[in-house]
């Protein structure tokens, strides 16, 4: 895929995608739990083309939570 990007004359070409995450389950009380959730993505979609097709599409950061509750 990277070689033909380049002959293609795209703006960038594509080569990887990389993650990162960090996440921890917490009990906050008896059947309830919180577990919030962060990743990074370094090069979305392996480093493909903006919607203006001037440069890549940036890093994105990803803020989650989530909850549990047992009856």
């Amino acid at each position: 895929m990277h070689g033909f990007d380049l002959d293609s004359g795209l703006p960038v070409a594509r080569n990887f995608e990389a993650l990162f995450e960090i996440c921890y389950a917490m009990q906050l009380g008896t059947g309830w739990t919180l577990q919030p959730d962060l990743q990074y993505i370094w090069q979305p979609g392996g480093n493909v083309p903006n919607a203006t097709g001037t440069g890549a599409i940036g890093n994105a950061p990803v803020l989650g939570v989530r909850t549990t509750l047992n009856f």
